[in-house]
């Protein structure tokens, strides 16, 4: 229907070579794809829309209707903020329970979960707290309050509490933002470059793979920011006294500020508590604490990233394939060539490889490199803390205003 006689010659040539090889078989590949892809659609989008729209707060679900979105958000921020309640509770729960189970015999142990015949002495159980900095047990005061939960960590959607019990809302939903689309992004490229490997590899003469790029970015963008905007957004640390994040305090801050908001933030003392034992021989030897204090012991522990080592690489290995994609487990593979053999023996040092370690070091709530060390016991709060009462019938020492480095003189900790 052109108006140009060329014009319409091409369209007949592009009609007309469709039809032919190698274009055929490229629109018949896509044909597979696309009847492949609609039929896993079928039975995974539902799933994930689930996901990410959630239960209404009352559980109510429209029969035959799509339910509208949950405002607080789908299932993985309502399990964050849920995991935000309980870690605190459970780890205070796991340090008593270590305790407990350190402070019985062997005998006893064998015999769990019968009750233990040594908890009948006079020295009772052992119990164990696990206390902040700040001088308040893991738990407390309130974990419902964004600038003081045990947890240094926000949630940054509009429609959640957190919101407005930080000084900076807007700043923790800009970081949200852009964090998830970077990662949203970054993961669809990865799909996307598994899915249709074939395409790349062998119908490179296909521009499918380039439009489904084109396509599934721009789905991508209307799920982000019209469909879900301020929901589903991942959580975000805690920001420091200075309003900046932890790579930019750690980069640009003072030792004394770095140690400050470490110490309130990721570093916690354990301590024990348990009645003394009686004295063996008191008419030699006697305790004068066991009319006045219980026995106390503690440690402190930090939570931290590790820092990636440098290892020596011998080079080498096998073969394998390269898959070409598919849809949710169907898929093929190209065989690829397989590396020199690693060298046997000793290696000459200037052929030596000493690559880092693939640890990730990113400071955020999705590294999932986290871990804790007992490190020596120096903040300046474990006084404090060794003198405020647990509860119960603990028995505090009474330090007379010692600071931390007249308790390092006599600690070993």
């Amino acid at each position: 229907s052109a108006d140009f006689d060329k014009f319409r010659i091409v369209g007949e040539a592009i009609v007309e070579k469709s039809s032919r090889q190698p274009a055929g078989k490229d629109r018949r590949l896509i044909e597979s794809y696309g009847n492949l892809t609609a039929a896993a659609s079928d039975f995974s989008l539902p799933v994930f829309e689930y996901i990410l729209r959630g239960d209404m707060p009352n559980g109510s679900m429209p029969t035959g209707t799509t339910p509208p979105a949950n405002p607080e958000g789908g299932l993985i921020p309502q399990f964050q903020r849920m995991v935000i309640q309980t870690v605190p509770e459970l780890s205070q729960h796991v340090t008593n329970d270590v305790a407990w189970r350190h402070g019985l015999t062997n005998r006893d142990l064998n015999q769990l979960p019968s009750p233990p015949q040594s908890e009948q002495d006079e020295r009772g159980p052992q119990a164990g707290m696990l206390w902040r900095m700040s001088v308040q047990p893991v738990g407390y005061p309130d974990e419902t309050q964004p600038m003081v939960r045990t947890l240094p960590v926000v949630d940054p959607s509009p429609m959640a509490m957190d919101f407005s019990a930080v000084p900076n809302g807007a700043d923790y939903f800009e970081l949200a933002t852009l964090q998830r689309q970077e990662l949203a992004k970054h993961y669809l490229e990865l799909w996307t470059r598994d899915k249709l490997l074939l395409f790349d590899r062998e119908a490179q003469m296909s521009r499918f793979s380039h439009l489904w790029r084109i396509f599934t970015c721009a789905e991508l963008d209307r799920l982000l920011n019209e469909e879900y905007p301020h929901t589903n957004l991942p959580m975000m640390i805690r920001l420091t006294d200075y309003s900046t994040d932890w790579e930019s305090l750690q980069r640009l801050g003072s030792t004394e500020d770095v140690n400050r908001n470490l110490e309130r933030d990721f570093q916690f003392l354990g301590v024990v508590y348990r009645d003394h034992r009686r004295e063996s021989g008191p008419g030699l030897f006697k305790n004068p604490l066991v009319k006045q204090v219980d026995a106390i012991t503690f440690t402190q522990i930090t939570l931290f990233l590790p820092r990636p080592r440098r290892f020596l690489s011998r080079g080498g290995g096998g073969g394998g394939q390269v898959g070409l994609g598919g849809t949710f487990g169907f898929s093929g593979g190209i065989d690829s060539p397989s590396p020199p053999p690693a060298p046997q023996g000793p290696i000459a040092p200037e052929e030596e490889r000493w690559p880092r370690e693939n640890w990730p070091v990113h400071w955020d709530l999705l590294n999932q490199n986290w871990t804790v060390k007992i490190v020596p016991a120096t903040a300046p709060a474990i006084p404090d803390i060794l003198q405020t009462p647990p509860g119960g019938n603990v028995r505090v020492p009474n330090l007379n205003g010692a600071r931390i480095e007249h308790l390092n003189r006599v600690n070993t900790h």
